[in-house]
């Protein structure tokens, strides 16, 4: 080993070949990863943009509200319900809604 450091000869064919096969290694791992995070990226912008459109639907909903009631801790409210199909709604007490 002491004597490979003190030649100045270059790098045997093994060892380049070594190297490369680690470079390729490396770029597969960090290629894999982003190709994950991109799919990931996509994944949550399709969930974004249906959350969106159901806060927006639940939001922007007061002219299709129709009239409900909530019950907590056994005192019944009259609300006005707001929302899409989706899960997201919005409970309103006003006008119309008998509170």
């Amino acid at each position: 080993m002491r004597r490979k450091l003190q030649t100045r000869k270059g790098e045997t064919l093994v060892e380049t070949l070594v190297a490369i096969l680690v470079m390729a290694l490396g770029s597969t791992a960090f290629l894999t990863m982003v190709l994950a995070a991109n799919k990931l990226n996509g994944t949550a912008g399709i969930e974004d943009a249906a959350y969106f459109a159901q806060l927006s639907t639940a939001e922007t909903g007061a002219d299709t509200a129709t009239a409900g009631a909530v019950t907590v801790d056994g005192d019944t409210v009259a609300v006005l319900v707001s929302g899409g199909e989706g899960e997201l709604r919005s409970y309103r007490v006003g006008e119309g809604a008998g509170g």
